[in-house]
């Protein structure tokens, strides 16, 4: 099936066939992305991305972070 994205006018989260990969949210005009295989620095939340001005790039980013860590993976494997 692949990677999907679901989408509403400030929350767009992203998902394969078996788990949320991650999420964006809109917050004060900007577009917070959200890897949600990780945990940030405190363990306390998801890992921020970084934040963007627009959708797209944000949804970019976090694709990005995405494929990175699943090479990191099959090379540590």
């Amino acid at each position: 099936m692949g990677k999907i994205w679901r989408d509403s006018e400030t929350v767009c989260a992203l998902a394969d066939d078996e788990r949320h990969l991650g999420h964006v949210v809109l917050t004060n005009g900007l577009w917070f992305a959200f890897d949600a295989t990780h945990f940030n620095e405190k363990s306390n939340g998801y890992r921020l991305v970084g934040s963007f001005i627009s959708l797209s790039t944000a949804k970019e980013a976090l694709l990005s972070q995405n494929a990175e860590h699943r090479e990191t993976a099959r090379v540590a494997a």
